[in-house]
């Protein structure tokens, strides 16, 4: 009985000093992580040189903005630039991440703070091999990863096998180049979100016309050259990423029924990956498809039918931004089948 006793006794102090042990420990990697979220003075040193203190810069926060700090950089009284702290979504969480533009709107340097993407693939964007890419592009390039070498100012290679925390990294200082160019810079980046016509390659007079619409599809206009009716202008929407802010788009169809044209007319898709779907590459794809053609797209290895109607036409998904690409042509589907039914 005594031993029992005893035996219990020990059980307890050991299951209590286990827990406030791990408690320590839990609270201890918090902290760890907190720190590793931080800016250092070596961390300023390696992307702003000439700085030697920050100040904190106010702005508005927005809850669906990747922006959470922003500081302006000083070497005394005199300014150097601004350094952004960003966190957009990688692979398998955010991305947290600074990014310096000197007082010359240049980028000076781009630090990845904290990443919990894969070992030997993405968790590669915290290298300085590949950080140090983005140094020296200025504010007006436009920024982009490739999967090839670059031809053109902006581009940068992505690294192999991490197509989508490259892209992370990229739309991150995306984010601080708009950030900077609105709110120190005082610049407007709203878009006029409207149809245009010449973006679906269909030029003329345009009639809104009285028809009964279809989920997903918002306005239907008849586009003329004259007398003569040359094509239809259908506006029409498709959930993307996030199924409360869906992607508008329009779509250029000729009388004969061939695509002239897609135009994305507004979307809240991730920068750097979502929004690709308004590469051009990418939408001019569709362009010449027949209203009788079958679209599909290949994932990987699997195809997906999407319609009903005649031949196979493959369209090639966006890398890294899949359910946005696949939105577009789940959307375009659901346009030619309306077309079909109530306008050929």
């Amino acid at each position: 009985m005594k031993e029992n006793l005893k035996l219990g006794i020990i059980l307890c102090l050991i299951t209590s000093f286990a827990g406030v042990f791990l408690g320590f420990a839990n609270e201890f990697t918090k902290e760890v992580i907190a720190q590793n979220a931080k800016l250092s003075a070596d961390d300023l040193k390696e992307i702003l040189p000439k700085a030697n203190k920050l100040e904190d810069f106010a702005f508005e926060k927005n809850e669906d903005s990747t922006i959470s700090e922003v500081f302006q950089a000083k070497n005394g009284s005199e300014n150097e630039g601004y350094i952004i702290k960003v966190s957009p979504k990688g692979f398998n969480g955010p991305i947290d991440m600074v990014v310096a533009i000197d007082k010359n709107r240049e980028i000076s340097g781009v630090k990845v703070l904290s990443q919990a993407e894969t070992p030997g693939l993405g968790a590669k964007v915290e290298e300085s091999s590949f950080s140090e890419k983005f140094k020296g592009l200025t504010i007006e390039d436009n920024i982009k990863i490739v999967k090839t070498s670059p031809s053109s100012q902006g581009e940068i290679q992505g690294i192999t096998g991490a197509t989508i925390s490259s892209n992370a990294v990229s739309s991150g200082i995306n984010d601080a180049i708009s950030f900077y160019k609105e709110n120190v810079l005082g610049e407007d980046l709203s878009k006029e979100k409207i149809l245009n016509l010449s973006k679906i390659n269909l030029e003329g007079d345009i009639t809104e016309l009285t028809i009964e619409l279809e989920e997903g599809i918002e306005k239907v206009s008849i586009v003329s050259n004259g007398e003569k009716e040359i094509g239809y202008a259908i506006e029409a929407s498709e959930v993307g990423m996030y199924e409360e802010k869906p992607i508008k788009f329009a779509l250029g169809i000729s009388t004969g029924g061939i695509i002239t044209g897609v135009q994305i007319i507004d979307h809240k898709e991730t920068a750097g990956l979502g929004d690709l779907i308004e590469d051009e590459n990418f939408l001019n794809s569709f362009i010449g498809v027949s209203s009788l053609d079958k679209l599909s797209v290949k994932e990987n290895t699997n195809e997906i039918d999407l319609s009903v109607y005649g031949e196979v036409v493959n369209v090639d998904s966006i890398s890294g931004a899949t359910k946005s690409s696949m939105a577009i042509i789940k959307g375009i589907t659901n346009v030619i089948n309306f077309y079909n039914n109530n306008l050929s």
